[in-house]
């Protein structure tokens, strides 16, 4: 018997908390071991690499934007700190 969209939903819904909690399990077991968030920002970063590749194309455009955009809004941040900091 094939299941309901519902029961569909609410397993896509525990896959996706048991992912999320995994994913905090191994920032804060990687934050306990070095007391700070390096190797943990490395090892997203090169999952993130990997998994883009598996994205459809037009995903991996908007992800990329994504990044992107957020790269331009902290550089834009830290000229804006450098700038009322050296202003007097």
């Amino acid at each position: 018997m094939a299941k309901s969209a519902q029961a569909k939903f609410n397993e896509f819904l525990e896959e996706s908390r048991t992912n999320s909690q995994a994913v905090t399990e191994m920032i804060s077991a990687s934050y306990d071991l070095y007391g700070n968030y390096s190797y943990a920002c490395g090892f997203l970063e090169s999952m993130v690499k990997d998994l883009m590749g598996e994205l459809p194309k037009a995903r991996r455009a908007e992800v990329r934007e994504q990044f992107l955009a957020r790269a331009r809004k902290l550089q834009q941040e830290k000229m804006v700190d450098a700038l009322s900091q050296t202003v007097v």
